[in-house]
């Protein structure tokens, strides 16, 4: 999915040819726009193809700047507006290009006093804060499922979340956490423990401020990411009501009468704090910074400066209004109010000098009460007391007043293009009354309180555990970040897709390996332009998996399922090395020319016909018996002499003590196939080395991490449940080690405790058993698990009993398995 409709963002007064028509959009089903992840382990992003297979938000590659991505001239926004529902204590997510209502989402548990959802605050990553008039003082955060921020909380691999209008998901119980709420997209919820959380704004850091107007202009900062509180209460003399961030990172906040707080929290509590003496209700910034603000039965609008002072008074155009919003032309945009009815509710229009341009008829917009600016430049009322929102198209109707006697005028007024309808209902849900007027788009944050833009990008390796290692940015000439703009590259990796949204980024530096293991990362490269609107180039970005053997080198050994050659050259440009690619002298044919010691083909002929048994062919003399003639190197035993009699050399002979029987005291029972590897260069096959399980207990990996012949698995440490992934489970606690008695088998159980409890060793076996679970649960503090395999895991260093040692290790031999 792209997020910039207008992916230049040319001013609105010259875009010719949009919707004229009015079109009526009741509601409907959700549409997926999710792009599709890429495929591959090494993978270049520097074509406009290439980046179109991200998400774009505020930045382009249009011509003449093809092949880079740079910011948008003037901001956009996610193609999104978020509307409350105030009766029903929910927000609609609707889609600004078609109206179409994409989801409905409680704001509170579904037996808690409905407070009348109402303030609205779209965040950096596009997900939206939604606050309530009254008490308690609840704040619900809502995640875009088309940027995986969703959390697949009851581990299904499948996010749920609503499809539509009147698709609410459950939230049982009174007061509940956001635990017990069954639809993923909801993130956070939080308790302020004010009177109502009716100030909302997000700062440049995605930060989010609420303001309590009921107990007192109070003001608490939490953590965008978390929820957490951060900062406050702080407890001013003013402000509360509504208002915003302008891109000093100054709070200004409305109080509905005189007293509008101006604050920098730069500047500590209380500060700079100022309580300004202008009446006020709905707050905009325009695009030098000046801060407009409307009046609720006084008839005017203010124009104030960054600083504070009255820059100047202008008719608003109606006595009592509540929204404001400037667009990107610095065109200012007022409702009407809760007051007005009947039909009669225009929206005013006025240029950034005050002039009044005219009035929008906005028939089905009774009450209109919230204004807000689209990714598309067009203008959105939310009208409480006729249940719509209206979306008006700024190129259409009529010229308005332009010079002195409202003549000469330039200035479309603006017209109604679409209404969206929110009835009452289904379920006996009542009608919605959707009430807000603060940011309901990300307008505000986009063009004023933190200029930025992003693309972001998932990437699929198609094998679980991969671990991701560098991602390398601007190594074209065309890529620049001059002083003051910045790019920063952050990524998370998972599994499954619907895993990531549980995951938190973590930031990366430019070609600086970095530890992040699952079959999907998704990168996320922000684009910051500096004060005078300089915008950094992303020329090219490139992915690339890491170091999946454990050696703290990224290199041709690491990944790959077959490792016979410490040749780190790419021969045959497949994007594989050679160690990986058996077929090392390109010609199609595993020979002796392609150094094999692993035996990845069961053949024993003269592929190549040179009269030498192929080095991947143990029968090196083509003579079909395996005896002291061949050049076996598959085998514990130098002795070239036939001492069994049997006529096989016995360093080709794995019957060491020459019973005729492969068992134990042969030290090779294990492998009749010659195929395993010799990780630890001993001259010994895997498989035939001596193996034990842990001192008190076995360690635990899961099922669907990779964990067949050669594959790198995490069995121990602080990230296991991140590393690991399983059929069903696993619990957080759970580090990977469990203490049952006695030795496991394949199709039995073992039970745990969570945490260090449960004792791992001091030490650990250089070949270890370790068990496959494919289901691991808990109750109480029991930890309870299957043993679907038991496979031998060469163990590498850096292994600890403190969850902080990781352990990692290199799976040799499968001892058993079940279905």
């Amino acid at each position: 999915m792209q997020f910039s409709p207008r992916t230049r963002m040319t001013p609105v007064r010259i875009l010719a040819g949009l919707l004229a028509a009015v079109v009526i959009v009741s509601f409907g089903a959700s549409t997926s726009d999710t792009l599709a992840s890429v495929s591959g382990t090494d993978v270049l992003y520097t074509t406009d193809a290439d980046f179109d297979n991200g998400t774009l938000v505020n930045v382009n590659h249009d011509s003449p700047n093809n092949n880079q991505l740079q910011l948008n001239t003037t901001s956009g926004t996610f193609p999104f507006i978020w509307i409350a529902l105030s009766q029903r204590c929910t927000i609609a997510k609707v889609n600004t290009d078609t109206g179409v209502i994409l989801g409905e989402y409680r704001t509170i548990s579904d037996s808690t006093q409905c407070a009348e959802s109402s303030r609205t605050t779209v965040s950096t990553d596009g997900s939206v804060w939604v606050g309530h008039r009254g008490s308690p003082g609840y704040v619900a955060h809502i995640g875009l499922v088309e940027l995986n921020q969703c959390i697949d909380r009851n581990g299904n691999n499948a996010i749920e979340t609503s499809s539509g209008y009147g698709d609410v998901k459950a939230w049982p119980g009174a007061n509940a956490p956001v635990s017990a709420a069954q639809d993923e997209c909801i993130l956070h919820s939080i308790n302020t423990g004010g009177g109502d959380s009716r100030h909302m704004s997000v700062d440049a850091s995605g930060d989010l401020w609420v303001g309590d107007f009921s107990f007192g202009s109070v003001f608490r900062k939490y953590d965008g990411g978390t929820g957490a509180l951060v900062s406050g209460p702080h407890d001013f003399n003013c402000g509360g009501y509504g208002g915003l961030i302008d891109g000093a990172g100054v709070i200004w906040s409305a109080t509905t009468g005189a007293g509008i707080l101006r604050w920098d929290p730069a500047s500590g509590f209380p500060g700079d704090a100022t309580c300004l003496p202008f009446n006020n209700y709905g707050m905009a910034v325009d695009g030098g910074g000046n801060i407009w603000v409307s009046t609720f039965g006084e008839g005017v609008v203010r124009k104030l400066s960054p600083s504070g002072a009255l820059l100047g008074t202008f008719s608003q155009g109606t006595a009592t209004a509540q929204g404001l919003a400037v667009d990107g032309n610095g065109d200012v945009w007022i409702s009407s109010s809760l007051a007005c009815s009947g039909g009669g509710c225009p929206i005013s229009h006025l240029l950034n000098d005050g002039t009044f341009v005219g009035y929008v008829p906005n028939p089905t917009g009774d009450g209109s009460t919230g204004i807000s600016v689209d990714a598309n430049g067009f203008i959105w009322s939310a009208n409480r007391q006729a249940n719509t929102a209206t979306r008006i198209n700024p190129n259409a109707g009529p010229l308005g007043c332009g010079g002195s006697g409202c003549t000469g005028g330039t200035t479309q007024v603006g017209a109604v293009d679409l209404t969206v309808n929110f009835p009452a209902g289904p379920d006996g849900r009542p009608s919605p009354f959707p009430y807000n007027y603060s940011d309901m788009t990300g307008a505000q944050l986009f063009s004023s309180t933190a200029p930025q833009g992003s693309w972001t990008v998932i990437q699929d390796s198609g094998a679980p555990g991969t671990a991701w290692g560098t991602i390398t940015w601007n190594t074209e000439a065309q890529g620049s970040v001059p002083s003051g703009t910045a790019i920063t590259v952050e990524a998370r990796a998972a599994d499954n897709e619907a895993g990531l949204g549980a995951q938190s980024y973590v930031p990366v530096s430019n070609g600086v390996p970095f530890a992040l293991s699952g079959r999907f990362i998704q990168v996320r490269a922000t684009l910051q332009a500096d004060v005078d609107g300089v915008s950094p180039i992303l020329s090219d970005i490139r992915i690339a998996v890491g170091d999946t053997d454990g050696d703290g080198i990224i290199d041709n050994l690491d990944n790959c399922p077959l490792v016979p050659n410490p040749d780190q050259a790419d021969n045959d440009n497949d994007g594989i090395g050679d160690a990986c690619d058996p077929d090392d002298d390109n010609d199609t044919v595993l020979d002796d020319d392609d150094n094999c010691q692993f035996v990845p083909n069961p053949d024993q002929a003269d592929n190549d016909n040179d009269g030498v048994g192929d080095v991947c062919d143990p029968d090196d003399d083509n003579d079909t018996v395996l005896d002291g003639d061949d050049n076996c190197q598959f085998v514990p035993n130098t002795d070239q002499a036939d001492n069994d009699g049997d006529g096989i050399g016995d360093a080709c002979d794995p019957d060491d003590d020459n019973d005729t029987v492969l068992d134990g005291p042969d030290n090779c029972d294990l492998v009749p196939n010659p195929g395993q590897g010799d990780i630890d260069n001993n001259g010994v096959g895997d498989a035939c080395e001596a193996f034990s399980y842990p001192a008190g207990g076995v360690f635990v990996v899961g099922n669907l991490t990779a964990h067949g012949l050669g594959a790198n698995v995490n069995y121990w440490g602080s990230q296991w449940s991140k590393k690991n992934s399983l059929t069903v489970g696993a619990p957080a606690g759970f580090k990977g080690f469990e203490n049952t008695s006695g030795v496991p088998t394949c199709g039995g159980t073992w039970t745990t405790s969570p945490g260090n409890s449960s004792g791992p060793p001091a030490t650990v076996p250089q070949y270890m058993a370790v068990v496959i679970s494919s289901n691991i649960t808990k109750s109480g503090s029991t930890i309870t698990g299957n043993v679907k395999e038991i496979v031998i895991v060469y163990t590498g260093p850096g292994y600890g009993p403190n969850p902080g040692h990781a352990g990692f290790g290199t799976v040799v031999h499968t001892l058993c398995s079940t279905p």
